[in-house]
């Protein structure tokens, strides 16, 4: 419980209080310290946080992006699919293309 409170704290009394109660968390107290006066270690952490959240951000897009692929895949399918059904009923290409909102290309000729 204590580490989860170290790793919360915002402010130097904070961690100073956390410090004082265990002696493993005065260390990190102590190393927190002195990396956070290191300019070169802080750029690094900046770093590492920037290209967290650009890895997300972007990982995040290529998800909804083959959702919104997928989607329109299955809609495209399923509507063929449907055409195919409607024309094997009988049913004119013209009519299957208008109810279904496709153009006669879309919809299967008379060898169905």
């Amino acid at each position: 419980m204590r580490r989860a409170r170290f790793l919360a704290a915002d402010t130097d009394p904070d961690l100073k209080a956390l410090a004082e109660e265990d002696v493993v968390l005065k260390g990190a107290t102590a190393e927190l310290v002195r990396r956070s006066g290191d300019i070169d270690a802080r750029e690094l952490a900046k770093q590492r946080e920037l290209a967290l959240v650009t890895y997300q951000f972007e990982r995040t897009a290529a998800r909804e992006e083959g959702e919104t692929r997928g989607r329109a895949e299955g809609k495209a399918e399923g509507l063929r699919e449907a055409a195919r059904r409607l024309r094997a009923t009988g049913i004119a290409r013209e009519q299957v293309a208008a109810a279904l909102g496709l153009t006669l290309e879309g919809v299967p000729g008379d060898d169905v």
